[in-house]
């Protein structure tokens, strides 16, 4: 079919509704039983943080190393490195926001990290007022259609890690995402590949 068929056009909006309500379900449900007091932002928040003509917004990306090679989020930083200097970053943004694939790594990661703060010097207070999670996270912001940085080039690309195939099925169909996934020898192949198995 062509895509500017208008019932390909609806099929393709309706089911990326499908998909994008899907997951604000999933997440919603994750939420409430693990973490459900952490601050959580959605896709539009997220968006309109990284546009602010200052540095208000510092995206933390809590997912593995190997998903991260795929892509990420532009200026987001590994949470290795946000972890060397929590206190500064603290200091330098008016708000943090923690995101993996869906929000579920993100949000137990943020929770623990609110959890032990104290314990090793970190302002408890300034961090839960800064500290929030990417309901959604990659999932919800390939929905909006924004690229993402190649791990390896740093140029703006459309790959993007699935992290599980139950995740691979809500990213959007028809807005040119390329998903992988990484088999047990790490290394990466194309979703498509993994499903035809």
């Amino acid at each position: 079919p062509k895509s500017g068929d208008n019932w390909y056009s609806d099929f393709v909006a309706q089911e990326n509704r499908r998909r994008l309500n899907t997951t604000h379900k999933m997440c919603e449900s994750f939420r409430k039983k693990k973490f459900p007091t952490m601050k959580i932002l959605y896709a539009a928040d997220v968006q309109r943080y990284l546009a602010a003509s200052r540095q208000t917004a510092l995206l933390i990306d809590f997912r593995s190393p190997a998903e991260r090679e795929v892509s990420f989020i532009q200026g987001s930083l590994p949470v290795s490195e946000f972890m060397q200097d929590i206190q500064g970053y603290l200091l330098a943004f008016d708000v943090i926001i923690g995101y993996c694939a869906m929000g579920g790594r993100s949000g137990e990661a943020c929770e623990l990290l609110l959890d032990t703060a104290k314990e090793v010097g970190i302002d408890h207070v300034m961090l839960k007022q800064k500290l929030a999670n990417f309901e959604g996270s990659i999932v919800a912001w390939a929905h909006t259609g924004c690229d993402l940085i190649d791990g390896v080039t740093n140029k703006p690309t459309r790959k993007v890690h699935a992290w599980c195939r139950e995740t691979a099925q809500l990213f959007p169909v028809g807005m040119g995402y390329e998903l992988f996934l990484t088999d047990e020898n790490q290394s990466f192949r194309p979703f498509l590949d993994c499903e035809s198995e």
